[in-house]
């Protein structure tokens, strides 16, 4: 069957822009607040006027991922994929220059603790100095690194849910699977994701996999069509395998 016959609809649920941190520069701070705003309009369905703000965002701060994140969101709701796709991989590797730079902070603080261990062992060594509470209260370096480096990127489900669905539109099947089963390891519940991973799957012949998603999307509060269900759920129908320039609709939720 193809993919096309769903209709489009995407609904966007984002809690992206962060709150200004403390020491946080001006330019950063008003980046995000622009951000949030440009999610007021994605909610509302305005999706030129988000991309307005998500693009104000961006000159004022590029480094911001989630700006990045709106606007491929905002473009996917006026369809424009190929678009969208170029902000989303700007997105995804801004998250990855993020997650750098946590890494690199846990780094150091590592080496940090190591020094202030190798200091205390020479002070106790040379003059017989020995720390009886503060040391025994020191975290381990191991310990530090475990809490200031990520063992996982930042870059949210809804993210690679946002990739695959752009992927899918534009006929790139393989890799829109793929990268919807990855925002369904991040976020199990993703129902939107689990509809999509139905109608791909239907479309290429993986029955079984289509049904198992389809149950979990609606199980989450998908409208599935009543037709596409009646096809995965029939084991006699036809299913005929869609081309490669199928691509992909989305469901509503309540």
């Amino acid at each position: 069957m193809s993919m096309s016959r769903w209709f489009v609809f995407v609904v966007f649920v984002f809690v992206t822009a962060l709150p200004a941190a403390a020491g946080e520069s001006d330019g950063i701070a008003r980046a995000k607040a622009r951000v949030s705003k440009a999610e007021v309009q994605l909610q509302k369905g305005q999706f030129a006027e988000a991309e307005k703000i998500f693009r104000k965002a961006i000159e004022m701060e590029p480094a911001l991922p989630s700006a990045h994140l709106g606007l491929g969101a905002a473009l996917i709701g006026q369809r424009r994929y190929d678009d969208a796709l170029l902000a989303l991989v700007e997105a995804e590797r801004r998250y990855d220059e993020l997650d750098e730079l946590q890494r690199e902070s846990g780094r150091q603080a590592v080496a940090s603790m190591e020094e202030t261990e190798r200091r205390v062992e020479t002070l106790k060594d040379t003059y017989g100095v020995f720390q009886r509470g503060p040391e025994n209260q020191q975290l381990s370096p191991s310990q530090v690194s475990r809490m200031n480096v990520p063992t996982a990127g930042s870059m949210p489900a809804n993210a690679f849910y946002l990739q695959g669905v752009a992927l899918l539109r534009t006929g790139q099947k393989v890799e829109g699977i793929e990268k919807l089963e990855r925002c369904l390891s991040l976020d199990g519940d993703h129902s939107l994701a689990h509809y999509n991973l139905a109608v791909a799957m239907n479309s290429i012949g993986r029955v079984d996999e289509a049904k198992l998603h389809l149950d979990a999307a609606i199980a989450g509060g998908v409208e599935a069509p009543a037709a596409l269900v009646a096809e995965i759920e029939s084991p006699s129908s036809e299913r005929a395998v869609a081309d490669a320039s199928d691509s992909v609709a989305d469901a509503t939720e309540p």
